[in-house]
């Protein structure tokens, strides 16, 4: 071997010894640092329940200490005849040991009848309102009786271009679809969070509906799947909510 070839080799080994050191900076106990996935917790707390509220300053704490990234909480506007829910939270935690974690404690906090169930995001579009306490949220529980992946392809192919027209409409701000991961009394759920701009938007969403059913019923596709959505999911309940600020934000 000649010098140069040795002082290449040298640098070679050097170098894919540095990447190494590299790559091992970048790993954490179980894996790359990258490979950490947030986890979404959905938190339905029964009608005649309001112990959820009272955690306020709770998931400001939680958040300082880093075991939740953010909190949504809803609740059920007064009045409604089948509210399926007292109130709600939709909560982002750093990965699943995270959640592991958490979901113990707050659920000994909010005790029996409070479904606290780990959920994947399906679908997000748009952004949420920049006045949050004149939004109005419609959160929509179904049955799912088809495989995730079924559920996700359903979601873009059907709910999606409905959403879509009425955000294009201004009435509507923002959407996202969670699908549960375990099951409820033997039912796996699906959440859609649909955000209205406010009251006056929310009074309209059923005459813009009503609108763009006819511009979707057009497409075959579309049609299709609408006459045969029950074989899909089923209604559970369908609630009007107003968003609670929280001690420390969102």
């Amino acid at each position: 071997m000649t010098l140069h070839s040795a002082c290449t080799s040298r640098a070679r080994r050097a170098a894919l010894a540095g990447a190494a050191a590299t790559l091992l900076s970048m790993m954490g106990p179980t894996g790359p640092a990258w490979a950490a996935t947030p986890a979404i917790a959905v938190i339905t707390e029964p009608v005649g329940s309001d112990r959820l509220p009272q955690l306020n300053a709770q998931f400001d704490a939680w958040k300082k200490a880093k075991l939740v990234s953010s909190v949504k909480l809803l609740k059920a506007q007064p009045g409604q005849k089948d509210a399926g829910f007292a109130n709600l939270a939709i909560v982002t935690l750093p990965d699943d040991k995270a959640f592991k974690t958490w979901s113990v404690d707050v659920q000994g906090r909010l005790g029996q009848g409070a479904i606290v169930r780990q959920a994947d995001l399906v679908k997000q579009e748009g952004q949420p309102s920049k006045t949050p306490a004149q939004a109005v949220h419609v959160a929509s529980l179904y049955a799912t009786h088809v495989p995730a992946t079924e559920y996700k392809s359903y979601t873009t192919s059907y709910i999606t271009p409905n959403m879509n027209l009425q955000r294009k409409s201004g009435i509507m701000s923002q959407y996202t679809m969670y699908l549960e991961r375990d099951p409820v009394e033997g039912v796996v759920r699906s959440l859609l969070v649909m955000e209205y701009v406010d009251e006056g938007a929310y009074a309209r969403r059923e005459a813009v509906k009503a609108a763009g059913k006819q511009q979707l019923t057009s497409n075959a596709g579309w049609k299709r799947i609408n006459d045969t959505k029950e074989s899909i999911r089923t209604d559970i309940s369908s609630t009007a909510a107003s968003e609670i600020a929280l001690a420390g934000g969102r």
